[in-house]
């Protein structure tokens, strides 16, 4: 049928106060919309009363309002997909079952977080607000209720976890409060946001107190909040550690860290953070301060790693079993100033077996391993790629996991799996050149399942690096191509082998080179070997 308009005249007490009206949506009729505007079509007041319990009228020339109640079934449904793990959640309807459970069946129980300057549980959502949930699955969720077309959202100082409409939306900040560029959302990582997709939450940064209003987005990015420091200007002068997964693509990193460089203009501090740590069980990098950029040379980066989620138990121990964590290990690069999009691939490669003994010759056609090699391929021609670094893995409680490594720039590195904390320096000159060839022991010792083995070359060398158990069986090959001259480390992942000793066997060939080692030192009529006993507990 057609709208039904009643016009509201109202006249403010002395002293043009401004004029507050108040109403229960609840008590509104289930179907339909109703909307408060001013005379001239919402220039100056436009409400959903369906979303909002109250509007202050500040203009004292105002003086009547327009209230318009459109009829028919006003229910609409709205699909978002969520991968397993964490995710930014929220409601996009108006809905009478907003008890987490009921909206999201297959979400792990107890895993909804609101906000409120740190994270607090949850059971039911609210329109306008954001939350975490988990899912042990990736999950579809249909969302069914009256549409949420405009919602005022409340907001304080610092970070703000927000929600969605119906539609894409984007944020009216009438009082000037968002710091520009901090809208966030999340994808397994924080990633930087310029439009509000319907059923996700995003993360926010403020100046002060106040509230916002989300609307419409219509198609069009809100370009108040595109981030001032994310461009190629600014970058470009920064040094750049990123992180990826297994074998992906060098450009589709999961986190960035950038240091060293000048940002050559003012800066709000909340345009340098990132938005408060994701829960446990998702991955997060982030330098002191909650720092995503600084200017200053020598970084400590405190890293979280994905944890799998299939047989994790609620006291945070885990059963056997397959998770998300089954795309592979974490790889870093880094790079010099000019390379913050490196063009080309970062080949990485993990953990070989190969048949052979103890005894016998060693052959194997695993190809080499990459990571923590003399380069990862890309192109690029810029001054940063002399760059050189001192890089330190560093557990919970600030040791060291494995001697600091002196790399170059574009060189990647596998991420130890016991990593908490990562420090990076910037030198002025290559690294010192290891004197001796030497296999370091393990870290940690004993270890399950994974152990880091780090060794050192102090020339070009042809280089195996090998595991047998006590029956002299090879059961994995962790390096076998040649290196040049530096400090490497391998890990060594026995996920799928009973526990009990191992030994660890380090070939150099083609090499004559002195040894600094306790351990057995065996010279072959090619080169030298040393061993290590290790222990894998389980």
């Amino acid at each position: 049928g057609a709208n039904i308009e009643w016009q509201i005249s109202f006249e403010p007490s002395s002293g043009y106060a401004p004029a507050t009206l108040r109403w229960d949506p609840v008590q509104l009729p289930p179907t339909g919309t109703f909307y408060l505007k001013d005379l001239t079509g919402g220039a100056f007041v436009n409400v959903d009363l369906r979303t909002q319990t109250q509007v202050t009228v500040e203009e004292p020339f105002i003086t009547d309002l327009i209230l318009t109640y459109q009829p028919g079934a006003s229910n609409t449904t709205i699909q978002q997909a969520y991968p397993a793990s964490w995710n930014l959640v929220s409601l996009p309807v108006l809905s009478s079952e907003n008890n987490v459970q009921d909206l999201f069946p297959t979400a792990t129980e107890g895993s909804l977080y609101r906000f409120e300057g740190n994270y607090l549980p949850a059971d039911h959502l609210t329109p306008g607000e954001g939350y975490w949930l988990r899912f042990d699955e990736q999950t579809v969720v249909d969302f069914s209720g009256s549409p949420v077309t405009q919602q005022e959202v409340d907001v304080a100082l610092n970070w703000n976890l927000i929600g969605s409409l119906s539609v894409p939306a984007m944020i009216q900040d009438d009082q000037n409060l968002i710091v520009p560029g901090t809208l966030y959302g999340f994808n397994g990582s924080y990633q930087i946001a310029d439009q509000i997709e319907s059923g996700l939450g995003y993360w926010v940064a403020t100046s002060g107190d106040g509230s916002v209003k989300l609307m419409p987005s219509d198609g069009i990015s809100a370009t108040s909040l595109q981030h001032p420091l994310r461009t190629p200007e600014i970058l470009g002068k920064f040094h750049t550690v990123r992180f990826v997964r297994g074998d992906a693509d060098a450009t589709s990193a999961i986190g960035a860290i950038y240091f060293g460089g000048d940002f050559d203009r003012d800066v709000h501090p909340l345009q340098t953070q990132l938005p408060p740590v994701p829960p446990a069980g998702s991955f997060d990098v982030r330098m002191e301060g909650d720092a995503w950029i600084t200017e200053n040379e020598n970084v400590q980066m405190r890293i979280q790693v994905p944890q799998a989620i299939e047989g994790e138990k609620n006291d945070g121990e885990e059963d056997e079993g397959e998770g998300e964590d089954d795309e592979g290990p974490i790889f870093m690069m880094i790079d010099g100033p000019g390379n913050f999009h490196l063009a080309g691939d970062l080949s990485v490669a993990g953990n070989h077996s190969a048949g052979g003994d103890l005894a016998g010759n060693l052959t194997t056609t695993s190809e080499p391993f990459v990571a923590g090699g003399p380069s990862a391929s890309g192109s690029s021609t810029h001054s940063g790629d002399h760059a050189y670094y001192r890089i330190s893995f560093l557990d919970a409680q600030l040791q060291s996991l494995a001697p600091a490594q002196g790399v170059r720039a574009h060189q990647a590195l596998e991420v130890p799996d016991h990593a908490a904390y990562i420090s990076a320096e910037v030198l002025s000159h290559q690294p010192e050149t290891p004197t001796a060839v030497r296999l370091h022991p393990n870290y940690p010792n004993p270890f399950n399942p994974s152990t880091q083995i780090a060794f050192d070359l102090p020339e070009a060398s042809i280089v195996t690096l090998e595991v047998f158990d006590v029956l002299g069986r090879r059961v994995a090959v962790l390096e076998d191509g040649w290196l040049d001259a530096g400090s490497f480390v391998r890990t060594f992942d026995a996920s799928g082998l009973s526990g009990g000793v191992y030994v660890v066997r380090l070939s150099v060939r083609d090499a004559s080179v002195p040894g600094v080692m306790g351990e057995l030192q065996n010279r072959r009529q090619n080169g030298m070997q040393f061993t290590r006993s290790i222990t894998l507990v389980k």
